[in-house]
């Protein structure tokens, strides 16, 4: 790679990581604002209502699937002179996440075509809003496993950043503290009941911190390069 090359990777991989923190952001709170926890009706409702929005909410998550899958490129040839195996295991996890979530995605697509307009009757009303109801839960589910997979990625990606020194190391610690962060909040909303509120954002704050300061230091600094070679360091 010439100098410029990493600049020019940095910036690419701070742009994805915009456009995932802006679609992930808008994707998962708007898709919340139309479900009623237990209420099939009201939930098929509010979709019927706010068609217009709830399409949004699908390109926002197809944008958000291209921009996971791309950013895995520019980040595995940013890190892989640190680490080429953990950059490479970083990337396979990075994909496999995006293909997770793909599937999980699906389950809204289902459930956008189950409550066309206009909405069946009767019968075939109730029945369309409880499976569309069941396929929102199963993305739920998805999701949540998805982002098991993500924290085991995130954690590769700290500890790359730490020894690498592009950024400064805090926050190539915070971003590992991320991922484990991830890693055991995803897994407690899988099997913990009712986990979730103030305690899930707490867990998850390093995570935000992590994930937001990298954005804006590659996009605003890039990464600093003409240092020891990570492997000669301590």
């Amino acid at each position: 790679m010439d100098r410029r090359s990493p600049q020019r990777l940095a910036r690419l991989t701070g742009l994805l990581f915009l456009v995932i923190v802006v679609c992930g952001m808008f994707a998962t709170t708007a898709l919340d604002g139309f479900v009623v926890a237990g209420d099939a009706a009201a939930t098929a409702e509010n979709v019927r209502s706010g068609r217009g929005l709830f399409t949004a909410v699908l390109l926002g998550w197809a944008v958000l699937l291209a921009a996971d899958a791309a950013v895995s490129v520019p980040l595995y040839l940013l890190l892989r002179d640190v680490d080429g195996l953990l950059a490479l295991l970083a990337m396979a996890f990075r994909l496999l996440f995006a293909a997770l979530l793909g599937v999980a995605v699906t389950g809204v697509f289902h459930a956008y075509a189950l409550l066309g307009d206009p909405a069946p009757t009767g019968v075939g009303a109730a029945g369309s809003a409880a499976r569309a109801m069941a396929e929102l839960a199963s993305f739920d589910t998805a999701f949540l496993f998805g982002l098991v997979v993500f924290g085991v990625h995130l954690l590769c990606v700290g500890v790359l950043l730490y020894r690498s020194r592009y950024v400064p190391r805090a926050l190539g610690a915070l971003v590992t503290a991320g991922g484990v962060a991830y890693v055991v909040d995803s897994l407690l909303g899988l099997l913990v009941a009712g986990h979730g509120g103030a305690a899930s954002t707490a867990l998850l704050m390093p995570a935000a911190l992590g994930e937001l300061g990298l954005t804006a230091w590659l996009l605003i600094k890039g990464v600093t390069t003409g240092r020891p070679h990570p492997k000669e360091t301590v």
